[in-house]
């Protein structure tokens, strides 16, 4: 679709606040306009993304229009994406209207984000950081306890939509 055909959907639907994600956003091309539509029509926008550079045609981060609340999904390693992958350098830009959440499929990869948030300075201090299990591969018990004894300013979240629909994989 077009950003002309995806605002006058937009404008169908009536709501105040749009997310995009689902895939990759910022393989289209286009998103950095049509956010930049959005935001100029008076929209909440949201944007939830791996922040991952994927290949030549990824926008970064740091190409997001002022104004859009960005959710970044950081690749722990039991991802499967390396850490070559991860735009960096867009994480810095993250200023405290933004998130990051890290998905944790195990104890290693809880150790690797806690570490990068001990470390510091891979993005500002005041950013809001959360934690959550992959369902079925953690206990939610199991991050929580972690988190607690090693007393991490963290968020502690459930990936929500697999609570309330577990029986749907995709789509939610």
């Amino acid at each position: 679709m077009t950003v002309s055909a995806i605002m006058d959907q937009v404008r169908n639907f009536g709501f105040k606040t749009v997310l995009l994600t689902g895939g990759e956003p910022l393989l289209q091309g286009e998103s950095a306009e049509l956010m930049q539509s959005l935001l100029d029509e008076g929209h909440r926008v949201l944007l939830e993304t791996s922040g991952t550079l994927m290949g030549p045609r990824t926008l970064s981060l740091q190409s997001v229009p002022a104004g859009v609340h960005r959710v970044v999904d950081l690749k722990a390693p039991g991802s499967g994406i390396g850490s070559e992958k991860i735009d960096w350098d867009g994480l810095a830009s993250l200023g405290k209207t933004d998130e990051i959440k890290v998905v944790c499929a195990n104890r290693q990869d809880y150790e690797w984000a806690r570490d990068l948030v001990l470390a510091g300075g891979h993005w500002a201090e005041d950013l809001r950081v959360g934690f959550s299990p992959v369902q079925g591969s953690l206990p939610a018990r199991d991050l929580a306890q972690w988190i607690l004894d090693d007393g991490l300013d963290v968020c502690f979240q459930i990936q929500l939509h697999k609570a309330v629909w577990p029986e749907i994989d995709r789509g939610v």
